[in-house]
């Protein structure tokens, strides 16, 4: 084999070696840009849970929810469904139960920014007396279940 091959093939095993760690390089990248994305857009959480007056009412079932935009960007709603329901215990249902209707509710929330939501439970009979005073206590609990799109 003539020097002139051997400069070939050592060129032509660089230009693949170059050619993988691109390919690698762009991969890192694009992962790198995806997390950055994800870490930059609008994040709704349930920030603060209130009852009229301050406490739970019994034979009531209203509650308001602050939803805040904990994200770095503008989140932007299109659909809601909050369902409230209350319960004696502290274990969640297997599956998530959306009883309320689902309403067009389009909205911009600017980071940092909260918005209050109104539910009414779909039982509100079962907030006695003695439930209020459970969940006053800590013993009680209620489940909200919604989707914000």
């Amino acid at each position: 084999m003539s020097d002139q091959d051997r400069y070939a093939r050592a060129l032509a095993f660089f230009s693949f070696l170059l050619v993988v760690v691109a390919v690698i390089q762009a991969s890192i990248y694009g992962l790198q840009l995806i997390a950055f994305v994800l870490n930059e857009r609008g994040w709704l959480v349930v920030a603060n849970v209130r009852f009229p007056r301050g406490e739970p009412i019994a034979a009531n079932g209203v509650i308001f929810l602050g939803i805040k935009n904990a994200g770095k960007t503008v989140a932007v709603t299109k659909e809601l469904n909050l369902s409230v329901s209350l319960s004696n215990g502290r274990s969640l249902p297997d599956n998530s139960q959306y009883t309320g209707r689902t309403e067009d509710y389009v909205q911009a929330i600017a980071p940092g920014d909260e918005f209050n939501l109104r539910g009414i439970a779909s039982n509100p009979g079962e907030l006695t007396p003695e439930i209020v005073s459970a969940l006053l206590n800590g013993d009680g609990s209620f489940h909200v279940f919604g989707f914000l799109k």
